[in-house]
């Protein structure tokens, strides 16, 4: 996705949004692994952060949206546009009573948001997703005490957390907001890497998208198709 984009505010449903008349998310640049869009005018933290990191493909050709008020937009039977809207809490489907504190947190963030989320459950039969979010299946990965917070040492250890990923799901979100020193560009990078050694695997490219949540704003990103 290239130039500047529109991010359509009622894809930031779940949030707590006033008056804010749209957000400015900085057209990514296509690299020779991949290309990335980032929200970029706005400090997006928590449930925002949460639920722009499901809305990737939604980024694109999407009109400004204004939100007036401290209530989230609720979706397509919210108000109109400058109307107060109402929360609607999501359905989950499956049970947290598995899932790690991160992924409750997670699932509850979405929730909060209207998603439709299901847990599916671990088996024997191999590695799986975590999560069916609106249908589509992802794997949750958590990033925290990273002791080299160097540029180098976070991104290799970000691309090490993507990679552990592989053959769990497509689509991978690493949640690195309690992981200091971590910055829109170092996600990036590190996401960059994991695909560069994904397309290298006799078994050919695994990843379909890769979203990682960061205090700075929320970075989605697709890998180049390789051709072998």
């Amino acid at each position: 996705m290239n130039g500047s984009r529109r991010i359509n505010q009622r894809f930031l449903k779940g949030a707590s949004v006033s008056k804010v008349a749209a957000v400015e998310a900085e057209g990514g640049s296509s690299s020779a692994v991949g290309s990335t869009v980032r929200s970029g005018s706005v400090d997006i933290s928590g449930t925002n952060q949460a639920n722009l990191a499901v809305e990737g493909q939604a980024l694109a050709n999407q009109k400004p949206r204004t939100i007036i008020g401290d209530e989230p937009y609720a979706g397509s039977k919210g108000t109109s546009d400058g109307g107060m809207a109402h929360p609607v809490r999501g359905k989950l489907i499956g049970s947290t009573e598995q899932l790690t504190v991160a992924e409750t947190k997670y699932v509850q963030e979405m929730l909060d948001g209207g998603r439709t989320v299901e847990v599916i459950p671990a088996t024997n039969l191999g590695r799986s997703a975590d999560f069916k979010i609106d249908g589509k299946s992802y794997e949750l990965k958590t990033m925290t005490n990273v002791a080299n917070q160097s540029s180098d040492g976070l991104s290799k250890a970000l691309s090490s957390t993507i990679m552990n990923a592989r053959g769990q799901s497509g689509n991978v979100i690493v949640d690195a907001r309690g992981q200091l020193g971590m910055t829109s560009e170092i996600a990036e990078r590190g996401a960059n890497r994991a695909f560069g050694a994904d397309a290298k695997m006799p078994d050919g490219q695994k990843f379909e998208s890769v979203v990682i949540i960061t205090n700075q704003g929320t970075v989605y990103i697709t890998p180049k198709k390789v051709s072998k």
